[in-house]
């Protein structure tokens, strides 16, 4: 994700997204492309995921909204998968039972 995309609501500066970046020690594009790299490599590893083809810019923002933290974006990911994974098991189980 080179520039952000534009929004009728918000108004961003023309170096909002560098800015962010820099805030986070993201700054240098090689890195982050490394770090996006890792993640995506250690998604492929998670047995337990449904879905193991996330979008690049969705991966380096949940890498931003964990403070650029490569280790907590990982905690994050496994969370959001997991409660996912539980909450349709216990919604099926549950129409199943009204079926009944």
């Amino acid at each position: 994700m080179d520039q952000l995309p534009l929004n009728p609501v918000l108004k961003f500066n023309p170096n909002q997204l560098y800015e962010v970046r820099k805030l986070f020690g993201l700054e240098d594009k090689d890195k982050l492309k490394q770090a996006i790299d890792q993640f995506e490599d250690w998604i492929k590893k998670q047995n337990h995921f449904d879905v193991t083809d996330f979008d690049r810019g969705f991966l380096e923002r949940l890498i931003i909204f964990s403070k650029g933290s490569l280790e907590r974006a990982k905690q994050r990911l496994d969370k959001m998968c997991t409660f996912r994974k539980l909450w349709n098991n216990s919604v099926y189980f549950r129409t199943l039972k009204k079926k009944r």
